[in-house]
């Protein structure tokens, strides 16, 4: 009746086909919870979603056996998604044979993402964020083959994260959007093949407190788009 499907306080489980939530229906994993995806299982969320880790405690989502798992839908339909403690690793966007762009995407929600981890994935963009509001703190995204962080259509706060080893296989930007309304803060990114930021498609950002070290370009605006920045340090660009 309350429409939620929840694993408990340290449970663990394997999915081996991809699970299809019902709309209006909300995901709720509890700290210290386990997921272990089969090779091309994953999850689509018709709803809300909260994961409550804990700094000593948290919630992870990764592949069983190191088979190549699809990753996580999330179609919230306006209703929230909280994560706080989540170390999430691998996905590579296919699910049920659809590619989708990120290996984590979230479309149309408010969102609040801190102290989590995503790493390892085979898509295009580690986390995708398409029409979200929201903040994202405290987070790193490393060893993506393309994009680390996309936003489309969003109204984003990144503070106090970082982005390492974005582009493993080909030219890719640690955070790009198109528009979208961003403010960045206290940043640090290594180890991009492209642009640090790209801020693109009539976009408008405010960066301060931002290290960006070997990377192709630092910071790129284009297609109409506007930064305003202060307190940058650039290495080896």
């Amino acid at each position: 009746k309350d429409k939620l499907f929840f694993l408990d306080l340290g449970q663990s489980i394997i999915i081996e086909k991809t699970l299809v939530f019902p709309k209006g229906y909300d995901l709720l994993l509890k700290e210290g919870s386990n997921i272990k995806f089969r090779v091309n299982s994953g999850i689509v969320l018709n709803g809300g979603l909260k994961i409550l880790g804990k700094k000593d405690n948290k919630v992870n989502l990764s592949s069983y056996q190191n088979e190549v798992w699809s990753g996580i839908l999330i179609l919230a339909k306006d209703k929230e998604v909280y994560i706080d403690n989540l170390n999430m690793n691998g996905g590579n966007g296919v699910i049920n044979g659809v590619t989708h762009r990120g290996a984590f995407t979230i479309n149309k929600s408010n969102i609040t993402i801190q102290n989590s981890l995503f790493e390892n994935n085979f898509s295009e963009d580690t986390l995708n964020l398409v029409q979200v509001k929201g903040n994202l703190k405290n987070i790193t995204i490393q060893n993506s083959p393309s994009d680390g962080l996309d936003i489309d259509y969003g109204e984003v706060i990144i503070s106090n994260s970082k982005f390492f080893n974005i582009g493993k296989l080909t030219g890719a930007d640690a955070i790009d959007m198109s528009k979208s309304k961003v403010e960045i803060n206290d940043v640090i990114i290594k180890n991009t093949t492209d642009k640090g930021i790209s801020v693109g498609e009539d976009s408008n950002t405010k960066i301060s407190d931002l290290f960006i070290s070997s990377a192709f370009a630092g910071i790129v605006a284009k297609d109409s788009s506007e930064v305003n920045a202060k307190d940058l340090f650039f290495k080896n660009i």
